[in-house]
């Protein structure tokens, strides 16, 4: 898991310093006290989801800039677009991140010291000599 993580954040040291940050933040203050009436599939699987309507989402996303919370890059052409990344059990909106993003936090299972982990592989195997 934790090498396909490494290739969703291009194996960069600093996209997964970001990441590291990321986690560590506070989470933003999101309005979610009323529940909404559902209309449209994006629309309804946020409400339903996440309690959060797609004005809101698409608020968010402008709050970070319009770009991913942790690369700040803008998701694939052969993507799903933007996703809600939440808490796990809490469903607790930490962000708006583009897949590849979304994905590697998955792999390295939301931990900060897994990804701190990486970074120092990442480190060190760059400072490998692999004799012939």
């Amino acid at each position: 898991q934790c090498n396909s993580g490494l290739g969703y954040f291009l194996d960069s040291t600093t996209i997964i310093f970001d990441a590291i940050s990321y986690l560590a933040r506070p989470l933003p203050l999101i309005d979610r006290s009323r529940s909404y009436p559902v209309q449209g599939s994006r629309d309804e699987h946020l409400r339903g989801t996440y309690n959060i309507t797609l004005d809101g989402f698409n608020a968010l996303l402008r709050l970070q800039g319009g770009v991913c919370a942790i690369c700040h890059g803008q998701p694939h052409a052969n993507s799903r677009g933007f996703h809600v990344d939440h808490i796990h059990g809490t469903k607790d909106i930490r962000g708006i991140l583009c897949s590849s993003c979304n994905v590697a936090l998955g792999y390295f299972k939301d931990n900060p010291l897994n990804l701190a982990s990486a970074v120092w592989y990442l480190h060190k195997a760059s400072r490998l000599e692999v004799a012939a």
